[in-house]
């Protein structure tokens, strides 16, 4: 893109000259300028004068529009404990796993009737016994994604039950 010859020229050719516009009322007059002053910097500022030091407060002042809480005995709702008593911690929700206690139910239970089905003669009480290994592994794996394996002392056990249940069963149909 190329500019005209007369580009650098201010004011362009065919605007009016600089004119003198009529002083008014109450503003002193001043010449007109011609361009801007070369800049040098902002004059030094002044110091401000020094505040007086206060202590610090302790705490924060009341709130507007809040009524100040008046102080409870220690003890009572809205204050801190006493700090000569000691402090005692809630005790953590453990994880209970409900599958390795019905496991355990189930082992328990099969084995005693499956003991009581050996003298009695009647084998087919087995079935017990594999519902209850059934639900031993199911439990040991609920147990495996459980923080610190909780239940899985319940549910081996149940398993041990059920698997001498299973045991007792073969037991009467190899000696029937």
């Amino acid at each position: 893109m190329t500019y005209p010859s007369n580009a650098d020229q201010y004011p362009p050719s065919g605007a009016p000259p600089y004119q003198q516009y009529p002083q008014q009322q109450g503003y002193p007059q001043y010449p007109p300028q011609g361009g801007y002053p070369q800049q040098q910097g902002y004059p030094p500022q002044a110091a401000y004068p020094s505040q007086p030091m206060y202590p610090p407060q302790p705490g924060y002042p009341p709130q507007a529009g809040f009524p100040q809480q008046p102080y409870a005995p220690y003890g009572q709702p809205g204050m801190p404990p006493n700090p000569h008593q000691a402090y005692v911690q809630p005790k953590p929700v453990q994880a209970k796993n409900t599958a390795a206690v019905r496991a355990l139910i189930y082992g328990a239970l099969s084995l005693g009737v499956n003991i009581v089905g050996l003298f009695v003669g009647f084998y087919l009480t087995g079935v017990l016994a594999v519902y209850a290994i059934y639900m031993s592994i199911r439990a040991m794996v609920v147990a495996s994604r459980l923080p610190e394996k909780a239940g899985i002392g319940m549910a081996i056990g149940g398993l041990a039950m059920a698997l001498l249940s299973l045991g007792i069963t073969v037991l009467g149909f190899a000696l029937k």
